[in-house]
């Protein structure tokens, strides 16, 4: 299947792994990441936080490299290798210079298909989980928001925080992450994507080499598309410290929904950028707070469109009249263009 561009094409391979290969040969280096559809949406209450906790443990040690090894081979060469979880999947990417792609696939095939899990390392990295979670508890914004994302899709997958808890992480063991690793780690559920100075063919046979060689067909179980029935609902958490920090959140469109490039552009005005309605509003003209902005999250279930402002407790009324007078006055616009 290609795309519009002659640069840009997505090539599905026998075993249900898809490969997404953008071109491009005015630079020099060269991206890979490693997507697998394993977040917050396949776990259950009991497992809340295993996919990311499997994010850090796949580079505790595999089959044949140490903890060490995995991150002094790409070091060695310039090239940067990370990872992170958001609510719908897991993402294990590098970029180095372009000649560096295979050594590179070769770590990252090696994450993806030979963790240990070892029990030892596990114990430690359980602690490292536990300090992440406390560091976010520490953190205002990180607070707010997932009190607001918890209570707005509440009843659903996405309710759950991608950390987990420290009730559910200290109940984990190896065989634990082994057992969700082994169903959801699988060719239908991954797709590498790699982008820069890279042709079509050295792409397609790295990733048959790396890849595709050492897949077996398998198909996860499917998570069923949640039903939300959305509520206005206040959450708060009262901190001891200088600021309050308020989000706002309304639904919004999925992430294949034809409407969300439209909002896209609307959010480009409205509230994400320097010049937006909502920053100039509420910061230059009326200086009552020095963070504000507002975001779509799409998923494959649902949407949310987020307001987020953090202010002085006593500008606190005034920055949340602000906001929705300026979304009043959205909606005023949008009515008289008769949208």
């Amino acid at each position: 299947m290609c795309y519009n561009s002659a640069m840009q094409k997505m090539i599905n391979f026998d075993s249900g792994l898809s490969l997404a290969l953008s071109t491009n040969p005015a630079v020099r280096s060269v991206a890979v990441g490693v997507f697998v559809g394993a977040g917050v949406v396949n776990e259950t209450p009991e497992l809340s936080g295993i996919s990311h906790f499997i994010e850090h443990m796949v580079f505790k040690g595999t089959k044949k490299r140490s903890s060490f090894d995995i991150v002094n081979e790409l070091d060695s060469v310039g090239a940067q290798i990370n990872a992170f979880t958001a609510k719908s999947y897991t993402c294990f990417h590098t970029v180095s210079l372009d000649e560096h792609l295979n050594k590179c696939m070769d770590v990252l095939s090696d994450l993806y298909f030979d963790p240990t899990f070892d029990e030892d390392e596990l114990e430690k990295e359980r602690r490292v989980v536990i300090e992440e979670i406390n560091e976010s508890e520490d953190t205002p914004d990180d607070v707010c928001l997932e009190k607001l994302f918890t209570a707005f899709f509440a009843g659903g997958p996405l309710e759950k925080p991608i950390l987990g808890s420290k009730q559910t992480l200290s109940a984990m063991t190896g065989e634990t992450l082994r057992r969700y690793h082994q169903k959801y780690y699988v060719p239908s559920n991954t797709v590498i994507a790699i982008a820069g100075n890279v042709d079509e063919k050295e792409a397609v046979e790295a990733v048959q080499k790396y890849f595709e060689s050492r897949m077996k067909k398998s198909s996860p179980e499917q998570t069923a598309i949640a039903s939300y029935d959305f509520k206005s609902v206040e959450v708060y958490t009262k901190k001891q410290i200088e600021q309050s920090h308020i989000a706002i959140a309304f639904p919004s469109y999925r992430y294949n929904d034809p409407r969300s490039y439209a909002l896209q552009l609307m959010t480009m005005i409205f509230s994400m950028e320097m010049s937006s309605r909502l920053f100039q509003r509420v910061r230059e003209q009326l200086g009552l707070c020095y963070s504000i902005v507002g975001y779509p999250s799409s998923y494959r279930d649902a949407g949310a469109f987020s307001i987020y402002c953090a202010t002085s407790p006593k500008m606190s009324k005034k920055a949340v009249e602000a906001i929705r007078e300026e979304i009043c006055r959205q909606e005023r616009r949008r009515e008289r263009r008769g949208a």
